[in-house]
């Protein structure tokens, strides 16, 4: 699917840098001692095309974004072309 934040928008949270932060998705470290946690999401005049995958183990996110929008067909382009060459082990 592809994301955007609509014209005008005006969402952050307190440590988004930019005048619209709009997150999508949470990630954490799943083991005993977790090492890392990141938000994922969209901001401002960024692009972003959102590939879910299911795993036997979760959901596997490939994220292919333009940070200022400009390039977004260029790279989504270039992008389907690399993923639809991609083969994941299914062990």
């Amino acid at each position: 699917m592809d994301i955007t934040t609509a014209p005008g928008a005006d969402s952050h949270t307190s440590d988004c840098p930019v005048q619209t932060c709009v997150a999508f998705f949470n990630g954490k470290d799943p083991s005993s001692k977790p090492t890392w946690a990141r938000d994922w999401g969209s901001v401002s005049s960024e692009r972003q095309r959102l590939y879910l995958l299911t795993a036997s183990d979760g959901i596997v996110a490939i994220v292919v974004e333009s940070v200022d929008g400009t390039t977004f067909d260029a790279i989504t382009k270039t992008a389907d072309t690399i993923l639809g060459s991609v083969v994941f082990d299914k062990s």
